[in-house]
């Protein structure tokens, strides 16, 4: 009779909520995520939201204590922590679309040297209709309604990553992107109140989608709040705290060439237009100067309105073509089809270097 292995769990010291960025800015950064988190009882509400969604969490791969981590070499902590807060509203006749979105990462560290180890990009959005131009109170109840969510939300997001993660995903060669370029004909394309971020939208969305896809270890894309190659921020509980940067074993860079849209058909009750977007990708080994991949791709979707309508938000649906083309690639990777290739990269050989990629990334597991 053969007796089954027991995988032992990797022991994870869970360090709780936390902000990125310099301590003096984390208020203005994160107005109304801290709005909410000083509100009620003493203490971080957000902290709080995320231990009642941690006492469902069922990881695989690891054993998830709690307490102060003890300092030696083997101390590896987690930390959800939020890097991202946006809120913007748009009046559409006699309601205002209003949308909140987070960014944050499931940050796994060494709590001796405080190095980053790995990290898994979380992104969330959700819209809420007001009736009236919402006031900060309604975006502080709106934000503290996606922190709360039991079904969804980003802490929940963050929960089923975690239950997934295996020891092979913090312990490989590391990716990260490095680089964002952004063309200035789709720089035109962008509503003013994304221009500024839509660089840290596209890495952050690339990342979640190879992590998620590929299982490889990923370095958090940091813009405007790094010192140097730290990342500072600030736990729940009030410490802070600087976070090295190591240099990842292999480097994207990603670039933004156009968005695109066109009437694609018409009748007398509705019109599509199909919406496009085309970004170059390429992934690099610094040390050795080697380029496993470097090609342009292309995504397209299509959105149909009524035909009297003629003011049509563009943005979301771009977006949901660069998210589409994030996805799909990420997933392709594992087995390129030709015809997904044909559809999409403009390399003739892209099928080929997304193979040779494939394999560096299972060396990478």
């Amino acid at each position: 009779r053969q007796v089954p292995i027991v995988k032992e769990k990797t022991p994870v010291n869970f360090a709780g909520f936390a902000y990125l960025g310099k301590h003096k800015q984390i208020k203005s950064n994160y107005y109304y995520s801290y709005q909410y988190d000083q509100m009620g009882k003493p203490g971080s509400a957000i902290e709080r939201d995320l231990n009642k969604a941690m006492a469902k969490a069922q990881p695989v791969g690891l054993d998830i204590q709690r307490g102060l981590a003890v300092l030696d070499d083997s101390a590896l902590s987690l930390v959800f922590a939020i890097e991202r807060e946006n809120i913007t509203s748009e009046r559409t006749r006699n309601t205002y679309k209003t949308m909140v979105e987070l960014g944050g990462q499931a940050m796994f560290f060494n709590m001796k040297n405080m190095t980053i180890i790995s990290s898994f990009p979380i992104n969330y959005r959700k819209n809420f209709a007001y009736d009236h131009k919402p006031t900060d109170k309604d975006k502080i109840k709106a934000i503290a309604s996606v922190y709360q969510s039991e079904f969804g939300g980003p802490l929940n997001v963050f929960i089923e990553r975690i239950n997934s993660v295996r020891i092979n995903e913090l312990d490989g060669n590391t990716f990260q992107v490095t680089k964002v370029m952004i063309n200035s004909k789709a720089k035109n394309e962008l509503p003013k109140n994304k221009a500024r971020i839509v660089d840290s939208l596209l890495a952050q969305s690339f990342s979640k989608y190879l992590a998620a896809n590929q299982n490889v270890p990923m370095i958090p894309f940091v813009k405007g709040y790094t010192v140097g190659n730290k990342i500072p921020g600030r736990f729940a509980d009030g410490r802070v705290f600087n976070l090295s940067l190591p240099d990842a074993d292999y480097q994207i860079e990603l670039n933004l060439k156009a968005f695109k849209k066109k009437l694609f058909s018409q009748n007398n009750v509705e019109k599509a237009y199909r919406y496009g977007t085309i970004i170059g990708m390429s992934f690099k080994e610094p040390v050795s100067g080697s380029v496993y991949l470097e090609s342009d791709f292309v995504s397209t979707t299509t959105k149909v309105v009524p035909v009297t309508q003629n003011n049509i938000e563009d943005w979301p649906v771009y977006r949901t073509a660069v998210e589409l083309l994030f996805h799909e690639f990420t997933t392709e990777l594992s087995s390129p089809s030709k015809r997904w290739v044909k559809d999409h990269a403009f390399a003739k050989d892209a099928r080929a270097q997304m193979k040779t990629l494939k394999k560096k990334m299972e060396l990478s597991r």
